[in-house]
């Protein structure tokens, strides 16, 4: 989500501990990918990575559809279960890097 975010600029970040209060930088996307996870878990996980990108996909497609003053798609359907999931993960990776 963070390379669909970039605009080839990087992504502004502010707030973890080794970056000082007040202040921000820009980095690749690659820079903030989350190396904990061994290759087997992690695709454990990719489940939850999936549904959070149809969630923020539709979420960007109305907001383009609003824009335009177009029609925006028919409502997307998901599993509520692997949203949460996947709102937690991405907790615990917030918590992790700060």
């Amino acid at each position: 989500m963070l390379k669909r975010i970039d605009q080839g600029d990087g992504v502004e970040v502010s707030g973890p501990s080794w970056i000082p209060h007040g202040t921000h930088r820009q980095l690749p996307p690659n820079a903030l990918a989350n190396r904990v996870l061994c290759r087997e878990h992690n695709s454990r996980l990719s489940r939850y990575d999936v549904v959070g990108e149809r969630v923020f996909t539709a979420i960007g497609d109305r907001i383009d559809a609003a824009h335009r003053a177009a029609v925006p798609q028919p409502t997307e359907r998901i599993d509520a279960e692997l949203l949460a999931r996947w709102i937690l993960k991405m907790f615990c990776v917030i918590l992790e890097r700060s």
